[in-house]
């Protein structure tokens, strides 16, 4: 996928992989009030109202979690590890599932499967950046966010539709 990014593609989903993830775990989440401002934005002020917005709900969550034993992929590897969960959802096909079955797969970098739990159908949603094989919850720093701000200051908005497409690409 990366070969066929456009310059304003590659050069968010290289810089910026934490905001990317952040905003993909609103899509798991299917709450698309911090996606779809970026693509019809008008305005710079616009934009970073809605990213901070999305960052200081973000942090809540990252802040009322807990490590939980799972199984994560990497790369094309499969590990287990401690990761921060912020949310537990059941993911399945049937009426007590939260999120349809095919998100675990279709989302990898955000779903994972908890270990040594009694029932198999939850799943922790933890946004994770993998670097070297090993995974990370995925943080936005303030730094990134105005780095951010930055080149839609500088290269326009079709950055911030870039960074809306990328949260939403498999």
């Amino acid at each position: 996928m990366e070969q066929q990014l456009e310059v304003p593609e590659r050069e968010v989903s290289s810089r910026f992989k934490d905001i990317v993830k952040m905003l993909r775990f609103y899509a798991v989440l299917r709450r698309y009030g911090y996606i779809d401002p970026l693509v019809y934005a008008l305005d710079v002020d616009q934009i970073r109202d809605t990213l901070l917005q999305a960052l200081r709900e973000y942090k809540s969550y990252v802040d009322g979690s807990a490590p939980r034993e799972v199984k994560y992929k990497c790369g094309k590897d499969y590990k287990q590890g401690s990761l921060r969960c912020l949310i537990i959802y059941k993911v399945g096909n049937g009426e007590d599932a939260d999120l349809p079955g095919e998100y675990a797969d279709l989302f990898p970098d955000i779903i994972h499967s908890l270990v040594n739990t009694e029932n198999d159908k939850n799943s922790c949603l933890a946004p994770i950046v993998c670097i070297g094989g090993e995974a990370r919850l995925a943080l936005p720093s303030d730094e990134q966010l105005s780095e951010f701000m930055q080149l839609i200051n500088n290269g326009g908005l079709r950055y911030a539709r870039a960074l809306a497409m990328l949260a939403l690409a498999r």
